[in-house]
């Protein structure tokens, strides 16, 4: 599931969930499929995983749910998409940052004034 991820494979990973992966399944991180496709941009799929109930508030072992990633990298859609899909703004990163002090640290002033 996370290799499909990282790679952007939206077919197999809908073949995997067909055939009953853990869509919230956690690497050796604590990271989430979501995780791997916000890491490497595959925009499309991380879409598909919302859609197919993916945990949009799972957190990694440094504490960081993908909206942290989304934020810090300046993805408004990505963003937008996640809070719509129930993402907690609120929740901090083992260093005490929320999305929000992110997008700030990056300049990302259209993601600050959501």
């Amino acid at each position: 599931m996370h290799l499909a991820s990282e790679n952007g494979h939206r077919e197999v990973i809908n073949v995997l969930l067909d055939y009953g992966a853990d869509i919230n399944a956690v690497d050796d991180y604590g990271q989430t499929a979501m995780h791997y496709a916000s890491m490497n941009g595959h925009w499309n799929l991380l879409m598909d995983l919302i859609s197919r109930g993916a945990d949009v508030n799972a957190l990694d072992f440094d504490q960081n749910t993908v909206l942290h990633l989304e934020a810090e990298q300046g993805h408004l859609d990505a963003v937008k998409k996640l809070i719509e899909a129930g993402a907690d703004v609120n929740i901090k990163d083992d260093s005490g940052c929320t999305a929000l002090d992110y997008a700030t640290k990056g300049g990302h002033s259209q993601i600050i004034n959501l």
